[in-house]
């Protein structure tokens, strides 16, 4: 998956561009001061915006395990407080160079898009294939309870023991893929991009696209399987 790994960048740059470059006449700076600040803002609120987005998500999501909603919200927690402080510097500060440090800070300090967000929907996305494969596996086992009984009342049932079985390795497919992403991404800070954190990021959500492929196998099978036996049932009737 290809990552908005410009967005950090970007944002320095346009931030820097405004407050960088050689003072000129006073109020010329002060302009230019003003206009960078006002930028270095709305790229926090836009990031502030983001985070709330993600907490909401991670405290409706039902799957997530109880210990990974801590860690996610316990996170973006800090994000927000620290964001939130560091706006709060911007909007006082009348220091060029001070503007310049915190305006850097917003893209190197807070990777919000580039590995928080990820993070968050990777995490979540884990989380929720492990439990649907534990949920499929509860329902997989009434079907297996269905065929051992028509294979006690006489009938072929090796059509759909065969779909069955298929089913369930779909389903321990889905949660070696899907399960050890979480805590893969959860390993990962601002620090890390973009090494190791890109690659991280890039295989986990590999891992959780097979996850899901191999989720969709497990439910075409299963409802063969329901068939099979259907139609076992429509010829003994």
């Amino acid at each position: 998956m290809r990552w908005r790994r410009t967005s950090a960048v970007g944002t320095a740059v346009i931030l820097l561009m405004g407050i960088a470059g050689p003072a000129s006449a006073a109020g010329s700076d002060g302009g230019a001061m003003e206009s960078a600040r006002a930028r270095a803002v709305a790229a926090i609120d836009r990031r502030l915006e983001t985070i709330d987005g993600l907490q909401t998500a991670v405290t409706t999501n039902p799957h997530v395990s109880g210990a990974h909603r801590g860690d996610l919200l316990g996170g973006l927690g800090s994000d927000r407080a620290g964001l939130t402080a560091l706006r709060a510097g911007i909007e006082s500060t009348d220091d060029r160079a001070g503007l310049l440090d915190m305006a850097m800070a917003i893209a190197t300090e807070y990777r919000v898009f580039l590995v928080v967000r990820p993070t968050v929907i990777g995490v979540l996305a884990s989380d929720t294939g492990v439990a649907l494969a534990d949920r499929g596996r509860d329902r997989l086992a009434v079907l297996i309870s269905w065929t051992a009984r028509a294979e006690s009342a006489g009938f072929d049932v090796d059509r759909p023991r065969s779909l069955l079985d298929a089913a369930s390795d779909q389903l321990d497919r889905v949660s070696t893929l899907a399960g050890p992403v979480a805590d893969r991404l959860l390993a990962l800070v601002a620090g890390d991009w973009p090494d190791p954190a890109a690659q991280v990021i890039d295989d986990g959500f590999g891992s959780l696209r097979e996850a899901r492929r191999a989720g969709r196998e497990a439910v075409d099978d299963a409802g063969a399987a329901v068939a099979a036996l259907r139609g076992i049932l429509r010829r003994a009737a």
